[in-house]
């Protein structure tokens, strides 16, 4: 991208001798996390506890969705390792066509945990 399709206006370097956009930002970060008091007390998280306690079977089942997500998650470069071992290199078309509708399945059950998952967690 050139400098004659950017707006007249628009920077395309900083300017020598000071920073960016984003290294000002990060400075920033930097700055703001070092005046944050840091807490290591998990007993404030027990104020939550009322909340989640009426809302027990959204959080269960968001729960059981975070670990089947997770489970589909690692079960994926498995499913694509029984494709290469089992298909590619047996050189059976059957084997082959396994491998990919085993591929496929994990796929959409991750797909379909994962955005129940997320539908559950929003939920809460």
């Amino acid at each position: 991208m050139d400098g004659s399709t950017l707006p007249p206006n628009t920077p395309t370097a900083p300017a020598s001798g000071r920073p960016g956009m984003g290294a000002q930002f990060a400075a920033g970060l930097g700055e703001a996390a070092r005046k944050r008091e840091g807490s290591r007390e998990l007993a404030l998280l027990g104020h939550l506890w009322p909340y989640l306690k009426r809302r027990r079977m959204e959080l269960l089942l968001a729960l059981t969705f975070l670990v089947l997500a997770a489970g589909a998650t690692l079960a994926l470069p498995a499913a694509a390792r029984i494709l290469v071992d089992g298909g590619f290199q047996s050189g059976s078309e059957e084997a082959t066509n396994r491998g990919f509708a085993g591929l496929i399945g994990v796929a959409v059950a991750m797909a379909l945990f994962s955005a129940t998952r997320y539908y559950f967690v929003t939920r809460l």
